[in-house]
């Protein structure tokens, strides 16, 4: 009898959409590594450059300063989550090692194979619909117009990915850094603290939850974001943007909504709830138009 884990599904998608799906791969795959500075740099330049567009209407003649700050704060969540900062380094299309590179038994190194199909997918040329990619599915095709799409094909863990994913790279753009950086460090500090404590007494995984080292660790990392979020976004402790901040943080938000619904939909009816936001169909907020997927051979 087959399963969910059995689904596959297939996706139409936009260029766009494409090229912001790998884009938050590497970004999943960096911030799970600790290697949040690219990404991090990216984000909060952009913020802070807009909002001092905004007020003083010329460019930031600061951001060198900016930078050096960004870097600093970056290094001390490296030590906070994983100690000793980044595994792998991703410049470009190079996949540069540096020391105690991750397994590829990690089940995120899924991520970077993603990432990895979808820039190839990217690469293909007009009404090349030869199937591309090591993990995934792309082929590309051309409307009436010349306007390119592209037709993914995944498994259910693969999209389970992706959403978790959407949901965390759109959430960082908009400087909801609570949602998505802040996880992953305590995440990677609870799992490094795993592998060095005895198992619980009920056989499960020390994760050292509710220790005074982990206190230590959740409150360092909250001033740090909240540091961060004040100085290039200009939210307050607890406050953020949403959606319509950013046109790229809504392309991918968008999308999030429509895997965590597909999700939803193929989930067994004694495990679904009709009140939860992924039983509603997703809305759109970005320009590009909402993606369009479901199961293989529907």
């Amino acid at each position: 009898m087959s399963t969910e884990a059995d689904n596959r599904y297939i996706a139409r998608i936009s260029r766009k959409q494409l090229k912001a799906l790998e884009d938050t791969c590497r970004y999943a795959w960096n911030l799970h590594n600790g290697h949040m500075l690219p990404t991090l740099v990216k984000w909060a330049s952009v913020a802070y450059r807009r909002h001092y567009k905004e007020r003083y209407k010329s460019e930031p003649d600061d951001m060198s300063a900016v930078t050096g700050k960004l870097f600093m704060l970056a290094k001390e969540l490296k030590e906070l989550g994983w100690e000793t900062g980044a595994l792998i380094d991703l410049r470009g299309d190079e996949i540069v090692e540096m020391q105690n590179p991750i397994a590829e038994e990690d089940s995120h190194y899924m991520l970077l194979q993603m990432a990895e199909d979808f820039r190839r997918g990217l690469g293909l040329k007009k009404n090349d619909i030869r199937k591309t990619g090591k993990v995934l599915s792309v082929k590309r095709f051309d409307d009436s117009k010349g306007k390119p799409f592209y037709l993914v094909e995944m498994s259910h863990s693969q999209l389970q990915f992706l959403s978790i994913s959407c949901d965390s790279y759109a959430r960082f753009i908009c400087g909801q850094l609570d949602f998505s950086l802040q996880n992953e460090v305590e995440d990677a500090w609870e799992k490094r603290h795993a592998k060095s404590a005895p198992f619980q007494e009920n056989g499960h995984p020390d994760y050292g939850i509710g220790t005074e080292e982990w206190y230590v660790v959740r409150h360092g990392t909250e001033d740090i974001i909240n540091e961060i979020r004040s100085l290039c976004w200009h939210c307050s402790r607890c406050s953020s943007y949403g959606v319509r901040y950013s046109d790229d943080s809504d392309i991918v938000w968008d999308m999030y909504e429509v895997f965590r619904h597909q999700l939803w939909l193929v989930r067994p009816e004694d495990k679904k709830m009709n009140c939860t936001v992924d039983a509603f169909p997703a809305m759109q907020f970005g320009k590009e138009p909402l993606v369009r997927i479901g199961l293989v051979g529907e």
